[in-house]
């Protein structure tokens, strides 16, 4: 008697976010052997999107296969999928070059329909959500409610920043201080600041250091590894962490890699396109650019560019505005910059996590949310 053929399992959803139920249907398909493809449905505008959705897959399940593809469910939303969603998706899929599979397995009514427009066996997985009572949607509506039943690696993931920029003596350091206090979450120093003493320690004084560009990369590199530890540490803590305003959670960051750019452009004397691009690919949610006006410069021994301080601003415009994150300037008292950055977090951050809302003129299915 042949033996049987090997299993292929299909996974498919919007993972938005991912959750102890995905993962409950993902570690089910793993473990009952063969190969699992994993399919996270891309809409442009969701928050976070497909592609970071499928790295806390990669992360948390090493073994599967991740596809990400365009969801063709825009059309209607969260709604449940008509009928007709099954065999488009079929077709979606195969048009990737995608398939076949022996089961199809999930935890939502579209399963039995989907498989069998695959010529698949459907497996549903913790239908009746008792093991898992928790959805997308409901994650969706109140995050902190669910914060603790999200893996730390998604939750890290969430965490959006607010970085402040800005030139020497110009009030950086505080304000993020001060954000970080008021809003009772954690800020990242500015790695710069510990690498420029050791380096002036070195030299006799910051006036002998020779800069170079291999500096600031090591600047950018530190910074960014400053900040990924700080979020780990804060998300292990479930409670310390839990969002509790709509667009919690975020980091408070003294710096970061664009504004090692700027301080390159200084210090080096010649821009630097590969850091600039380097930010571009860890945008945060908004950049605060700190003005010099009516701050009085401070020496506190590693300072050297009171004469260039509004030339500097001028450059962090310039970068600021050269890509696509939002960005404000402020100005006037630390209380009066609080309130700048706050108003504009409550206006526009909206939350962490996001889907799109229906768009008319589509057609096709989705996987369920």
């Amino acid at each position: 008697m042949p033996p049987d053929p090997p299993t292929r399992t299909l996974v498919i959803d919007k993972f938005l976010p991912l959750h102890a139920g995905h993962q409950h249907v993902i570690a089910t398909a793993v473990d009952a052997g063969g190969t699992t493809d994993v399919v996270v449905c891309d809409r442009p505008g969701e928050r976070p999107d497909a592609t970071r959705r499928a790295g806390w897959i990669r992360t948390l399940f090493p073994d599967v296969t991740i596809h990400v593809i365009d969801d063709i469910c825009a059309w209607h939303g969260d709604d449940d999928c008509p009928p007709a969603c099954s065999p488009a998706w079929a077709a979606h899929l195969a048009a990737h070059g995608l398939g076949p599979w022996t089961h199809v397995r999930g935890s939502e009514s579209y399963v039995r329909p989907f498989a069998d427009a695959l010529d698949a066996q459907p497996v549903l997985v913790d239908a009746d959500r008792h093991r898992h009572p928790v959805s997308g949607r409901a994650i969706r509506d109140d995050l902190g409610r669910h914060w603790d039943g999200l893996d730390p690696v998604v939750r890290a993931g969430l965490v959006r920043r607010v970085v402040v920029v800005g030139a020497e003596s110009t009030g950086t350091t505080t304000l993020a201080r001060d954000l970080a206090g008021h809003l009772g979450v954690p800020w990242v120093p500015e790695y710069g600041r510990t690498y420029s003493e050791e380096r002036a320690a070195a030299a006799g004084s910051i006036f002998d250091v020779e800069w170079r560009t291999a500096d600031f990369d090591h600047i950018a590199g530190a910074q960014e590894q400053l900040e990924d530890a700080t979020i780990e540490r804060w998300i292990q803590d479930a409670e310390a962490s839990r969002p509790r305003r709509p667009w919690d959670p975020v980091l408070i960051c003294d710096t970061d890699v664009l504004a090692t750019a700027v301080w390159h452009r200084r210090y080096v004397g010649e821009p630097a396109p590969h850091l600039e691009d380097r930010a571009r690919d860890r945008p945060p949610l908004l950049y605060v650019l700190t003005s010099p006006d009516g701050v009085p410069f401070e020496q506190d021994g590693l300072r050297d560019g009171e004469h260039v301080r509004h030339d500097m601003t001028g450059w962090f415009r310039e970068a600021l505005a050269a890509q696509g994150t939002p960005w404000i300037e402020v100005v006037s008292s630390r209380s009066q910059r609080i309130d700048t950055v706050t108003t504009w977090l409550d206006a526009y951050a909206g939350p962490a996590v996001h889907t799109s809302p229906p768009v008319s003129g589509c057609d096709g299915a989705s996987a369920g949310g």
